[in-house]
């Protein structure tokens, strides 16, 4: 005969006593005995706010009840054997059979009935049936063989009200995901962030010595160097008109004012590097930004009226900029080299603008300006603003779903008098017409100063210049 006690599990989770398969467990008479821990447990679940778990405990009280009138509870079986429900003979045990176990555990609480059963009937073969791998390895330590259940004596998953409309809630919410946007940002940077927390350097710029002026400033004047041939030449003839033009030397009158506008130019640049110390944008020229964010909209609805808006907080200052402004050459008057002067032109006019293929050129030049001038629905543009240079906002009127995120690059730049920025705080934030409430990311940032090497900013500066050779 096997004598096998059981934990709270068997009630709650297995199969009820009638369905469980007992023939796996053993080929032979079973006794199984209920301690007064699980009693407790049992007793405790009856109540509980988890209704699967209250109903479950419930289901025993009839075995209880059984046990009441008769002592003991035979299981309804189709098996050779007789398995049979009882309560242990030591039930008012409440001494530890031994210091290291602490009866207040229920698991410690349940080997101790089973110490004490051993003991009082040391020729008899006991077990116990649980699930628990604390109560396993106490049963372990103390030398008392268990049982694991298996898995196909549990019973199936049931689907209580409040799982059932839980599950309900989160279908809802998926297909209203379909249906909305879902706005996601991210950050990214060639220095590193760890968490919300960004570190980047600025470099300190010292003024040029003379020697690195002249350097760069042969480097700038061979991007544009002086004209000196202003021999007469003559066009070849356009494909798409009958134009057909030669130039004749301009007045040497002309000639000397530009050679004399092209030495006051070299002095302007010449003056501009002297100064470009305290110039503090320069970073923007390098290859990448110090921060970049993006925005992207992985929900199944484009986003209505985008407004994106960075704001940085903390110390005066540290300013905010996304360098597009200062790469363009809105943000800094480069000097211009002069234009050559030209001869005049003796045109053999043939009637070009009577020139069918001329007339639909110039309309569709009209037609592509048109365009340009107009912002497009679906890209993000900067929206200007003239009270803060700690604030960058932009805006797009239909930001498509599974469109190709909005990039958004930003420079920090600090001032003259400040070296280093402790505590400074990114804050960005996507609003739109239809998503319920903004989504927001917080980045944390520290700014440092450090000198920079003469070869970067020898060619910083060179790039800077080139950057602008098409208008040179």
């Amino acid at each position: 005969m096997l004598h096998l006690f059981v934990d709270t599990n068997f009630f709650i989770h297995c199969l009820v006593p009638e369905e469980f398969p007992w023939n796996e467990v053993a080929k032979e008479e079973i006794t199984i005995y209920i301690p007064t821990a699980v009693i407790r447990e049992l007793d405790r679940h009856k109540s509980d706010g988890n209704t699967r778990i209250a109903s479950r405990a419930r289901r025993s009280l009839p075995i209880f009840e059984e046990i009441l009138r008769s002592q003991i509870f035979t299981v309804s079986h189709k098996r050779k054997w007789p398995v049979r429900i009882k309560i242990p003979e030591r039930l008012g045990v409440i001494e530890p059979f031994c210091q290291s176990l602490d009866l207040t555990k229920p698991d410690d609480c349940l080997t101790n009935e089973v110490l004490y059963w051993r003991q009082a009937n040391p020729e008899k073969k006991v077990k116990v049936l649980t699930d628990d791998i604390n109560l396993c390895i106490v049963l372990q330590h103390f030398g008392i063989e268990f049982l694991r259940i298996q898995d196909h004596w549990r019973l199936p998953p049931e689907t209580d009200g409040t799982t059932k409309k839980i599950k309900e809630l989160e279908k809802q919410i998926l297909e209203l995901k379909k249906t909305h946007p879902e706005i996601a940002i991210e950050f990214s940077s060639r220095f590193e962030i760890r968490g919300d927390f960004l570190e980047i350097t600025i470099p300190l710029i010292k003024p040029l010595t003379e020697k690195e002026i002249d350097l760069v400033a042969s480097e700038i004047f061979s991007i544009a160097p002086m004209k000196t041939d202003f021999s007469p030449f003559k066009l070849k003839e356009p494909e798409a008109s009958l134009l057909r033009m030669s130039t004749m030397p301009p007045p040497p009158g002309k000639i000397a004012q530009y050679r004399k506008e092209y030495e006051e130019w070299k002095n302007s640049i010449t003056v501009l590097l002297r100064q470009f110390h305290r110039w503090e944008r320069f970073e923007c020229f390098k290859e990448e930004p110090h921060l970049s964010i993006t925005v992207s909209n992985a929900g199944g609805a484009p986003a209505e009226d985008v407004i994106v808006n960075f704001n940085l907080s903390g110390s005066s200052g540290l300013t905010l900029d996304d360098g597009i402004d200062v790469r363009e050459g809105r943000e800094i008057e480069i000097p211009m080299p002069p234009t050559p002067p030209t001869g005049n032109p003796l045109l053999d006019l043939a009637a070009p603008l009577m020139n069918p293929n001329m007339r639909r050129f110039y309309e569709r030049a009209s037609l592509v300006t048109t365009k340009l001038s107009q912002p497009d629905d679906f890209e993000f543009y900067k929206r200007l603003s003239k009270t803060s240079t700690r604030i960058l906002s932009y805006r797009c009127r239909q930001f498509r779903h599974h469109q190709e995120p909005g990039v958004f690059p930003c420079y920090f730049f600090l001032s003259a008098d400040v070296t280093n920025i402790e505590n400074a705080e990114l804050r960005c934030q996507v609003s739109a017409n239809n998503i319920s409430r903004p989504v927001e990311k917080i980045l944390r940032v520290k700014v440092i100063r450090r000198e920079e090497a003469l070869e970067e900013r020898v060619r910083i500066l060179t790039n800077m210049f080139y950057s602008h050779g098409s208008a040179l």
